[in-house]
């Protein structure tokens, strides 16, 4: 990608949710970006932005000046196209769906310029843009972990790498079973080491919550989606947790997700009462939320799914208690919490 080479225009990163496509992307667009005269980082979340909010962000990063989303599309698209002619510049445009993603958001690119893309489709046949392209762009299927790989990370998501000792083979083949439950999956292997740290002692958590986190995924080992695979661990460590992280979480995965975390440490800490960058804490060491390097509350999108998915069945106690846009669509049902702010603290 850092070579010039014109048969080359960039990547398109395919895979299942959780294998670490945008991990991948990210880490190339940050080696990257300072090779180019402009770069951009476009992240698809259809619940958070449409399609203009997307473009204002695309051209705000790549210089633009005096861009409003009241500005009609058309006029945008034309601003992208000539801000971008015989510039050499970087494009990420991360968790593309749909061939329109790619056809209202990608302009024609100076030779030089790179494109990454992520997406968990193989490819987007119906994509005019991509149809012109097709012969430039390499496909890369990101590939599951190596079993040593998924040591190392599931160790590491455990504690167990900072002198935590296995007290018998019991315990040893318990995690050495659980890993391989995962599937090399790192998100899988995130949420499973996480729901099983090592405890304040040092010492390893005892047998029956390692089996009781293998019997998780060995429910959705045999199911062909990601999602399917994960939400076993991610209910049962969703149990775990006191009932205001409980409610934190789901704020991030929906009506605060995308938000500047001083804002969602603002809402949190009037609405419960409590420290809340400490329980904060709590969720990141659980793998369930992060802050971005530009300080907003992410949550993965497997995740954000899940919990969309839990907010929309009626078996659950949080059944209906959040609103989020996804797709120009309001989405949630009738019964909605309420956030009281206090005016004076911002």
């Amino acid at each position: 990608l850092a070579v010039p080479a014109p048969d080359c225009m960039g990547l398109w990163l395919y895979g299942c949710g959780g294998c670490g496509k945008t991990t991948l992307a990210t880490m190339l667009f940050n080696r990257l970006s300072t090779q180019f005269q402009h770069a951009a980082y476009i992240k698809l979340e259809h619940e958070q932005g449409t399609s203009i909010q997307h473009l204002v962000s695309l051209l705000e990063q790549l210089g633009a000046t005096s861009v409003r989303e009241s500005t009609p599309e058309p006029t945008l698209l034309l601003r992208l196209q000539e801000h971008v002619d015989n510039k050499h510049v970087l494009l990420v445009v991360d968790n593309v769906e749909i061939a329109g993603d790619l056809d209202k958001l990608l302009p024609a690119i100076a030779e030089g310029s790179r494109v990454i893309i992520t997406s968990r489709c193989e490819s987007l046949p119906d994509s005019e843009w991509l149809k012109k392209v097709r012969h430039k762009l390499h496909h890369y299927e990101v590939p599951m972990l190596s079993e040593d790989e998924a040591m190392q990370l599931f160790r590491h998501s455990a504690n167990l790498d900072g002198g935590c000792k296995m007290p018998n083979q019991e315990l040893d083949r318990a995690e050495t079973e659980l890993i391989g439950a995962c599937g090399g999956l790192p998100l899988a292997l995130q949420l499973a080491g996480a729901a099983i740290q090592c405890r304040d002692d040092n010492q390893p958590r005892p047998l029956s919550d390692w089996k009781g986190a293998l019997k998780e995924l060995q429910c959705g080992r045999s199911e062909p989606d990601s999602e399917r695979k994960l939400k076993g661990i991610l209910y049962r460590t969703f149990g775990r947790l006191e009932q205001h992280q409980q409610q934190m979480f789901l704020d991030a995965a929906t009506v605060l997700r995308g938000q500047p975390k001083d804002l969602a440490l603002i809402v949190w800490s009037d609405s419960h009462d409590l420290n809340a960058g400490l329980w904060f804490e709590g969720l990141e060491r659980h793998s369930l939320l992060r802050c971005d390097s530009k300080g907003r509350v992410q949550v993965h999108d497997v995740l954000a799914a899940l919990a969309r998915g839990m907010l929309q069945d009626p078996r659950t106690a949080y059944c209906g208690s959040r609103l989020w846009m996804q797709g120009g669509t309001v989405k949630g049902a009738q019964a909605v919490r309420r956030f009281s702010l206090r005016p004076q603290r911002f």
